[in-house]
């Protein structure tokens, strides 16, 4: 997949707005616009006659009709391979997040090219910052985190690269052209006629006479009166007078934004084998003008007064899209990072981290469950000792089990350890030595310590526990380890106070300095809760 720069202008880009009407569509299956629009996005060649095709296929919602018209021999075989990632999608909706199956079907529609082709390295970094704002949308369900990016869409606009340079191509209407000149002009659709193609008339008309600040109401006679009322003709007069001198003026704010050239088309229709253009048309208008002779096709003429060279073509032929090939990526910018003005220094992390805690589970259980088992143990361990320095008691089975199921520890599993976790804290309650220094006055317990060992380097530490019973302070780091075998005690505190010994000695000393003592009277211990053994360092 392309990675580039991310951050750009969402709203300026033309993939944005196919990749939200995409997630519109995978979310709300019933929105006919959202998926009729699909076929013409960057992951497929626009054919509009297969988009035609597709809609008169029988069906309630457009999934179902592309599915069906995807069946057809006659079906294309790219729209085929479309409507299959796209109703492969639509089932994963609600069983994943947004944001990964947006990203799932662009990957499996070859989606990365078009985007490409379409907007080049800006393009795909715009489609991967609206992927990015999906993701940080997600709610867990599927329409809510489409609405929650559609409110945010609007507000993620960030001012475009200065590098990108605007499109030599403006769409524009003519009110919004107005002010503007551009060096060509293309005024398409000059057989529109501003008065419509008349049909029924309205039940009244309200118009102002011109000149004054009066106006003029004329009531459409019942249907059963044959003929107009002349009242309501008059007004009807006023109101074409009004129409017509409005759209000319708009026919001249749009010839006159051209600076060099300018391109006139429209419809002629013909009638007893003479063409002519439509009455009250801005293409009559010039017809009017010029009063040129009979326009035959194929040639070329030349009206004069001012210069308009006039060209009629009987049949326009289909217009062919070239094919674009997505333009090579730039080469990536070179990044050298600068170093981080400081170093973080963790003492835990001296102990050999292949060496994890290993505690007995129930049968049928082992592999990663152990070390999960091992870790949520020793944590809730941990929590129930700081709970009695805090002096909150002991919570019951359930709540031990249940804080076991939060840190991922299965059901049934957190059902058996909860009394074992239970009752070993209470022995340990009961050991004069950890008893003690719990209910001290001056015990701390989980304390968080930083300092500063060497220059650009911080380090930082939480303490078990901290204590002075009247003589002496105690430093002890709480062990729920055990060793793999029953009776295999004194080698398995050997080994764990080596293990150790380099953490409690920098706790040690950061201790000292945080609490303005020597080092030396502060002495080390691990304590393990299942033996209640201290073992001192």
């Amino acid at each position: 997949m392309p990675r580039v720069r991310e951050g750009l202008a969402l709203t300026d880009s033309r993939v944005v707005q196919h990749l939200h009407n995409l997630a519109r569509a995978l979310v709300r299956p019933q929105d006919d616009v959202a998926w009729a629009t699909l076929l013409t996005g960057p992951w497929v060649e626009p054919d509009l006659v297969s988009l035609a095709a597709a809609a008169k296929t029988p069906g309630e919602v457009w999934p179902e009709k592309l599915g069906r018209f995807a069946a057809f021999p006659t079906c294309p075989s790219e729209v085929a391979h479309l409507t299959r990632m796209l109703l492969s999608a639509r089932e994963r909706v609600g069983r994943e997040f947004l944001s990964e199956t947006l990203e799932r079907f662009l990957e499996a529609s070859g989606a990365w090219t078009g985007v490409a082709a379409w907007e080049g390295a800006l393009g795909v970094a715009c489609a991967r910052t609206y992927l990015k704002l999906v993701e940080e949308s997600e709610t867990g369900l599927a329409e809510t985190t489409f609405l929650k990016t559609d409110f945010a869409l609007e507000e993620a606009y960030q001012p475009p690269d200065p590098r990108a340079e605007d499109s030599p191509l403006e769409v524009l209407t003519v009110h919004g052209a107005k002010g503007l000149e551009f060096h060509t002009v293309f005024l398409p659709y000059l057989d529109w006629r501003p008065l419509g193609q008349g049909g029924q008339s309205p039940p009244f008309l309200l118009e102002e006479v011109p000149g004054t600040r009066a106006h003029v109401l004329g009531l459409a006679p019942p249907a059963w009166r044959t003929g107009k009322d002349s009242s309501y003709r008059l007004v009807k007069i006023l109101q074409d007078a009004r129409v017509l001198a409005e759209a000319r003026r708009v026919f001249y704010v749009a010839v006159t934004r051209a600076q060099q050239r300018l391109f006139l088309s429209g419809v002629l229709s013909r009638s007893q084998g003479t063409f002519a253009p439509p009455s009250d048309s801005p293409l009559a208008w010039l017809w009017q003008h010029y009063r040129p002779a009979e326009v035959t096709p194929g040639n070329s003429l030349l009206w004069t007064d001012p210069v308009l060279r006039v060209e009629m073509f009987p049949e326009i032929s289909q217009v062919r899209r070239s094919e674009m090939k997505p333009p090579p990526l730039p080469e990536p910018w070179e990044f050298l990072p600068e170093p981080p003005p400081y170093r973080l220094s963790f003492p835990s992390q001296a102990a050999d981290v292949e060496l994890q805690e290993k505690v007995p589970v129930p049968e049928g259980l082992g592999g990663e469950w152990d070390n999960l088992a091992a870790r949520a143990r020793g944590e809730v361990t941990h929590r129930l000792l700081q709970s009695q320095v805090l002096g909150e008691g002991l919570p019951g089975e359930p709540g031990v089990a249940a804080a076991l199921v939060g840190l991922g520890v299965p059901w049934e599993t957190a059902q058996t350890l909860a009394p074992e976790i239970l009752a070993e804290v209470r022995a340990c309650l009961q050991d004069p030595f950890l008893g003690g220094l719990l209910f001290s006055q001056s015990s701390l317990t989980e304390w968080l310590l930083e300092d500063q060992p060497a220059p650009s380097v911080i380090r930082r530490g939480r303490l078990d526990l901290l204590a002075f019973d009247g003589r002496e302070w105690w430093l002890v780091d709480f062990k729920t380890s055990r060793p793999p075998q029953e009776g295999a005690w004194e080698n398995f505190l050997l080994f764990e106070q080596e293990k150790y010994r380099p953490q409690l000695l920098a706790y040690r000393e950061m201790t000292a300095k945080a609490k303005g003592i020597s080092p030396e009277i502060i002495r080390l211990a691990l304590y393990f809760t299942a033996c209640r053994k201290a073992v001192e360092l």
